[in-house]
C-alpha cells in the first residue's frame, strides 16, 4: 500500500510539474507577444489617436473624456521617453524593456480603474478584448464548456484585457483549485469553472466597444 501511495505522489507531482512547464511556455510566449506590440506601437503614427466621440457616445460628461484623453496622452510619452531611453542606454530589445513597459500600462489602469482603463483602450484603438480562437480536445477549457468565439471577461475575479494577463494569473495560486471563469457568448454573459493552470486554448485579441459603447 506504502508503495502505490508513493507512486500516486509520484504520478501527481509529475503531473503537476508537466502543468507548470507548458503554463510557462505560454507565459513566455504571451510575454514575447505582448513586447512585439508595444514595442510597435510606440513607432506607430497613431499612438496619440483619442475618438473622444466613442466614449461621449457612452455617457461621459465632455470633462471626463477629456481627463481620460490627457492622462492616455501623458501615458504614450512616458513609453516614448522610456523606450528613448533604452536605446540610448543600450537595453531596447531587452527583458527590462518589457518589464517597465508592462509596469506603465499596469500603471494607467490602477490610476483610472478597469472601467475607464476599457474605455481608454477602445478610444485609443487599442485591443482590450481577449477571445477564444481554438480548444485542444479535452482541454481543462473544453472540459468546462468553453466554446471558440468565446469572450473571456475574468479569471479569478481579475479583470482580462490582453493574453498576457490571463497567462499569468493560470499560473498563480494552487494548480488545479477550481477557478471562475466568466465568459461572453452572443451578447450573454456566463460562468464556467475550470482548475488553475494551463487551459489548452489559442488565444486572439480584438477590439470591442466598452458596456454601454457603441
Amino acid at each position: 500500500l506504502l508503495g502505490e501511495a508513493l507512486a500516486e505522489e509520484r504520478e501527481r507531482l509529475a503531473q503537476e510539474v508537466a502543468a507548470l512547464r507548458e503554463t510557462l511556455a505560454e507565459l513566455e510566449e504571451a510575454e514575447r507577444d505582448a513586447a512585439e506590440a508595444a514595442l510597435g506601437d510606440e513607432e506607430s503614427e497613431d499612438d496619440a489617436f483619442f475618438d473622444t466621440s466613442a466614449l461621449e457616445a457612452a455617457g461621459l460628461l465632455p470633462a471626463e473624456v477629456e481627463r481620460l484623453r490627457e492622462r492616455y496622452e501623458a501615458y504614450v510619452l512616458d513609453r516614448l521617453y522610456l523606450k528613448d531611453q533604452a536605446l540610448r542606454e543600450g537595453w531596447g530589445r531587452t527583458g527590462r524593456l518589457r518589464r517597465e513597459m508592462r509596469a506603465l500600462r499596469e500603471d494607467l489602469r490602477r490610476e483610472i480603474g478597469d472601467e475607464d482603463f476599457d474605455a481608454t483602450l477602445y478610444a485609443a484603438g487599442r485591443n482590450n478584448r481577449v477571445m477564444v480562437l481554438k480548444l485542444l480536445a479535452d482541454s481543462p477549457a473544453a472540459r468546462a464548456g468553453v466554446l471558440p468565439g468565446d469572450e473571456i471577461l475574468r479569471y479569478a475575479g481579475e479583470r482580462i484585457f490582453d493574453p498576457f494577463e490571463l497567462v499569468r494569473l493560470t499560473a498563480e495560486g494552487a494548480a488545479g483549485r477550481p477557478v471562475e471563469v466568466r465568459l461572453r457568448r452572443g451578447g450573454e454573459e456566463i460562468r464556467v469553472f475550470m482548475p488553475r493552470g494551463p487551459l489548452g486554448i489559442r488565444l486572439q485579441q480584438a477590439s470591442r466597444p466598452p458596456d454601454g459603447v457603441g
